[in-house]
């Protein structure tokens, strides 16, 4: 999705899901705090583990 210049949103937005069986949610999301790209997670119950959303001025 792209959005107005002058907009400081980012322009690559999208959402993707983890799924794991290992390791607990909380390594994921202290390895994923570490990446400035990721916006938002959350932990849910059911077939996705973590939905993770994305922003970055490109791909």
């Amino acid at each position: 999705m792209m959005l107005e210049r002058g907009n400081p949103q980012p322009l690559v937005r999208a959402y993707f899901a983890l799924n794991y069986q290992v390791r607990q949610c909380e390594q994921y999301a202290e390895s994923l705090r570490a990446v400035p790209e990721v916006k938002l997670c959350y932990t849910i119950s059911g077939e996705t583990d973590m939905p993770v959303y994305v922003g970055a001025a490109s791909m």
